[in-house]
Parts: structure tokens; sequence; C-alpha cells
């Protein structure tokens, strides 16, 4: 596998996809890695992280040091010709956070397939290669490497543009390229990992969500509420957007505490927004106090509040 180049950027690609110099589908060009595309790694917020969704990314969350995670995530953004971002909550956030990635520890059975690239002999049979054709009906056009073959080069721009690349002031032509980006975008639940789900010992229609930097923390907790006689299932968000597992474990519980360290209740927000969850059932326990999350403080939390509820 060739090096990944990492790099930390961020770009506005307006209605498109990806673009650096006739390798992607998009507006913010001149960065150009050796297979057409790159991984651009940014920090903040989740729900900062969240509103990238305009620029045409989507959330992987990592717990500590995961290079095989990067190197999935990698894969996986050129499969689904989107951006990535590779959430990761802990210690190590900033590690090698630029440099590249030489894709040893690659989790088994990662497909190391590179995305719809076309061959200099793709291109030569071809009559004309227009950058965002879906001519597979996947809402994934083909993309291009640069110097390959003179029908691979394009001219983008990064305004509104029409299917064959060419400008438009057209508002159906402008919506139907749109419109293809949210079919590809939405498709990618089901290529992000799915939840980490652990079960209680006995049925209960209690439960804790929560993501990776917390995990620890919650999985020690959880010990401590088997101790004291609390049954709650868990599971722990690994991807972004939200897959139909993570609603069915929602619509299966009537109370669920969501374990998380900010103050604004970021990852409560997302599934708010982002699912037909009841947002009345989802209660935020926030430890924000600047310290690693702390299992006392959330089986102190869970505990007063059922305590609470049972007066």
């Amino acid at each position: 596998m060739p090096p990944v180049k990492v790099k930390i950027q961020t770009q506005d690609n307006n209605n498109n996809d990806y673009n650096n110099y006739g390798t992607g589908e998009g507006g913010d060009q001149g960065r150009v890695s050796s297979d057409g595309m790159e991984m651009h790694i940014v920090s903040g917020s989740r729900s900062k992280l969240k509103l990238f969704q305009h620029f045409r990314v989507r959330m992987w969350d990592v717990p500590g040091r995961r290079i095989y995670d990067v190197s999935s995530s990698y894969f996986l953004g050129r499969r689904k010709a989107v951006h990535v971002l590779v959430c990761n909550g802990g210690a190590g956030v900033h590690d090698r956070k630029d440099g590249e990635v030489d894709g040893r520890g690659v989790e088994e059975g990662v497909e190391r397939w590179m995305g719809k690239v076309l061959s200099a002999d793709d291109l030569e049979a071809m009559d004309k290669f227009y950058r965002y054709e879906d001519r597979d009906g996947d809402n994934i056009p083909y993309r291009t490497i640069p110097g390959v073959h003179p029908k691979g080069a394009y001219f983008t721009r990064g305004s509104g543009h029409n299917w064959k690349g060419g400008y438009t002031e057209d508002g159906a032509e402008y919506k139907e390229v749109l419109d293809r980006l949210t079919r590809k975008w939405e498709s990618a639940a089901d290529a992000v990992p799915g939840p980490v789900i652990v079960a209680a010992a006995q049925p209960t229609r209690r439960a804790i969500i929560s993501i990776g930097g917390c995990d620890g923390a919650v999985r020690e907790a959880l010990d401590r509420f088997n101790e004291a006689g609390l049954a709650l299932n868990y599971l722990r968000v690994r991807g972004f957007p939200f897959n139909a597992e993570i609603e069915a474990f929602m619509d299966e519980h009537d109370e669920i505490f969501v374990v998380e360290q900010n103050r604004d209740a970021q990852l409560r927000s997302l599934l708010i927004n982002e699912t037909p969850v009841d947002k009345n059932k989802l209660v935020p326990i926030l430890d924000y106090a600047g310290m690693p999350a702390n299992p006392e403080f959330i089986f102190d939390a869970i505990t007063a509040h059922c305590e609470t509820e049972e007066a």
C-alpha cells in the first residue's frame, strides 16, 4: 500500500464532492495526493464537525491511538468519494496529526479498493469523460488521476455546475447535482463502523449511549451499576451518520443517558437532530471539568437521577 498523505485542512466544496486538479468532484483546487484524493483532519467539537456536512464530510469516532481506524477511514473515503473526519477522543488526540500512515495494523478484511478511478485504457476507450456523470447509478461518479491520460483532464470551478462539469445557473441542473450528492452521503450510514453494544445481565428499558473518549469510564461505571443492582444496556457510537442499528437501540429503551465530555450535550443534539428519537428520553450526563472521563461521576449522576425519579 502506498503511503497515505494526511494533511490538516478544511475546504468548502459548494455543490461538489472532491476536487484536486482533476481528481475529484469539487471546488477547492490545488492539493493533490498520489491517488488523486486526500484525507482531511480537523479539530473541533462534534457539533462543529457536524456542520462540516456542508463541506461534504462524515465522522468516524476513534478512541485513543488506533492507526488502523485512520487507514480504514482512508479507504472508506475513497470508496464513497466523501471526506471522512477521524474524531479521536481522549489521549493521543494530536498524535501523528501530520505525516504518513503506512498501513500497518489495518484491520483484517478492509477492502483496499481505491474507489472508482479510470485507467488510461478506460479513458482511451471513452468518447468523452464527464467528471460528475453517475454512470453506474450508485451516485458516485468516476474520477481520474492527473497525468494518466489527456481525456481525464477537466475544468471545474467553485460555483455551480451541472453533471457535465459545465457552469450553470439553471436551478434544475444545480438541484440535480445536489440531490445526487445527498443520496451518496446518506449511503455512508451503512459504511461507517457500526455501534458497539453491551447488553445488561437482565432485561432493562434503561441504557447509556456514549462515544470513544468516554468508553473506558462508562464500562467501569457499568461494573458499579451491576454491583448496585441497576441494569443498563450500553451503546458506543462509532460513526456518523447514524445507522439503523442506533435508531433501533433507542427505540427499545424508555430512558437513555447520553454520556459525553462537553458542556453543550453535542452528541445528544446530533441524536435529536439526525434521528426521530423522542428528545425527552435522552438524559444528558455531561462531564466537562477538563479531566479524563470519570466513572465515579457517571455512576453518581445516573444514580441520583434514577433515585429522584423513584422518589
